[in-house]
Order: structure tokens, then C-alpha cells, then sequence
């Protein structure tokens, strides 16, 4: 573990596996990242109304939370997870989208994901469609190739017929 003025960081086997921010407001002060409970938090989620970790999260993160997810804290937790993957801020914005169109009862995780990755699955959308359009056409060719073989074997068993 190395100690700096403002930051601790901390080393296994010469990796850097944490880094934590001083308390700049006094000796023997807790300062908890609450990303850093995500796992605990998943296995315990009821844990999470009293936890001195989301008592110090960002204003905003305990904002999202009393107003949006008091009663479904797993979503919340999926929530964390997201923002710590992308940014906070992505998540204030689906927010906004969400509220704007008025579906502040529809905030959660869910709708949150639909609004962060809507561009990617109307492209995903269309592409698959395309797709399936090519597909539907390359079937087409497939039976009328196959159709015209039949027919000339069948017109080879007529001919010998004959």
C-alpha cells in the first residue's frame, strides 16, 4: 500500500487493485466507493437502504435512488453497475429522456437500457431485417434452382419413357 497526500493506492503482487480518495475532513474518517460493494450489496439487496455506502455516494446516485428505486433496490443495483460500466451521467440522461416523455412512473432498469442503447438496437433492428430480406431472397433462389433440376430430371424420365 502506498499512501499519498490525497489518495491511497493499493498493490497485490506489484498490480494495483485499489485506489481510494483520503477523507480530507479528519483522522479515522470512512470513505466508501460504493462500486466497491456491488457484489455484496446483489447478494444482500435489502442491505442497501441503510448502507453507509450509498449514505456517501454521490448526491446524485441517492437521488436516483429515493426517487426512483426505495422499493426495488436490485434494480438499483443493475443501476450501479451500469453507471460504474458507462458514466453517471448517461443514466441522468435516459432519465431525463424517460421524464421528459413523461414516464417518470417508468423509470427503471429496463427503461433505462432501452434509452442509453435505442440508437444501437434500431441499427441492430435494420440490420437484422436486411438480413432477413436477404435470407427470404436467397431462399427464393434456392427453391427456383432447385425447382428447375426437378424439372429436368423429370423431363429425363419422360424423355426415357418415351
Amino acid at each position: 500500500m502506498k499512501s499519498y497526500l490525497e489518495e491511497v493506492y493499493i498493490y497485490s503482487n506489484d498490480s494495483l487493485v485499489g485506489r481510494h480518495k483520503k477523507k480530507i475532513d479528519g483522522y479515522k474518517k470512512y470513505s466508501i466507493d460504493i462500486n466497491h460493494y456491488l457484489t455484496s450489496l446483489s447478494r444482500k439487496p435489502g442491505a442497501l437502504k441503510r448502507s453507509l455506502a450509498l449514505k456517501q455516494a454521490p448526491d446524485t446516485l441517492q437521488s436516483i435512488y429515493n426517487r426512483y428505486f426505495t422499493t426495488k433496490p436490485k434494480e438499483f443495483i443493475e443501476v450501479l453497475k451500469l453507471s460504474h460500466e458507462l458514466s453517471l451521467d448517461k443514466i441522468e440522461e435516459a432519465i431525463k429522456e424517460l421524464e421528459e416523455k413523461s414516464l417518470y412512473h417508468s423509470v427503471n432498469y429496463q427503461n433505462i437500457l432501452q434509452i442509453i442503447y435505442k440508437e444501437d438496437l434500431q441499427e441492430l433492428s435494420e440490420n437484422l431485417s436486411k438480413l432477413s430480406k436477404a435470407k427470404i431472397i436467397d431462399n427464393q433462389e434456392i427453391i427456383e434452382e432447385n425447382s428447375k433440376l426437378q424439372f429436368k430430371e423429370l423431363s429425363s424420365v419422360i424423355d426415357l419413357l418415351n
